[in-house]
């Protein structure tokens, strides 16, 4: 109807023919279709730009949350985080050898001594000594482990655990699977190195007595004469 009117106005302002007529009825309806198409496209971008708009929310409550647990992290001091990290990753070590028998890690990990890899040696030492407090073999993965620390260089962490043994352990020497007597040798030597003779002297006179016909008890009787 408005297309109408118009048409109508447009004839007696410009006292237009039948062809001029005809020609602005085609122009108004291509302006019509054009005006039309144009909705919907406005109506397609409009939901575009609302999809879009939802995606950049969502983004922005992620960024949020990271600037949040980024926050949490800042509040914590380095040491405390560095120790929870490790005891993460100790729990995942234990968690794996847990599904193992004693034997299985304790062999793994008197492989790594062996091929001189001490670090790893320790490490595999330590988690057996977690894990497996009740093995057979927990005498003998102490003295390798104190071994291990002595050839990393750290006397007083070898010292201790050796001490231990022998306190824990007193009457287990090779003989019986154990190491109480190699324990005593190794700590002949720590005190050689550390130049602490009276201790050296000590250790030395208990395992001759103690186990006098001891492998190790016969390296300090030639080392003597």
């Amino acid at each position: 109807m408005k297309r109408v009117i118009l048409l109508f106005l447009i004839l007696l302002l410009s006292s237009c023919s039948r062809g001029n007529y005809n020609l602005l009825n085609k122009k108004v309806i291509a302006m019509e279709n054009r005006i039309s198409t144009n909705s919907i496209n406005i109506a397609s971008n409009s939901k575009r730009i609302d999809s879009i708009n939802k995606r950049l929310i969502a983004i922005e409550k992620r960024i949020e949350k990271q600037r949040e647990k980024s926050k949490t992290y800042d509040n914590i001091p380095p040491a405390a985080l560095i120790e929870s990290v490790d005891n993460v990753q100790k729990s995942k070590d234990i968690t794996s050898i847990n599904n193992k028998n004693d034997k299985a890690v304790y062999d793994a990990a008197l492989k790594y001594y062996r091929n001189f890899e001490y670090t790893k040696a320790k490490d595999a030492f330590l988690n057996f000594l977690r894990v497996f407090k009740t093995s057979d073999l927990y005498d003998n993965a102490m003295f390798w482990l104190a071994d291990a620390y002595l050839h990393m260089g750290d006397l007083n962490k070898s010292e201790q655990i050796l001490k231990k043994l022998i306190a824990q352990y007193p009457d287990k020497p090779v003989t019986k699977c154990g190491k109480t007597d190699a324990a005593m040798y190794l700590l002949t030597i720590i005190y050689g190195k550390k130049h602490d003779y009276s201790n050296k002297l000590y250790y030395q006179n208990m395992l001759k007595s103690k186990f006098p016909g001891s492998v190790y008890a016969k390296k300090i009787e030639s080392k003597t004469r």
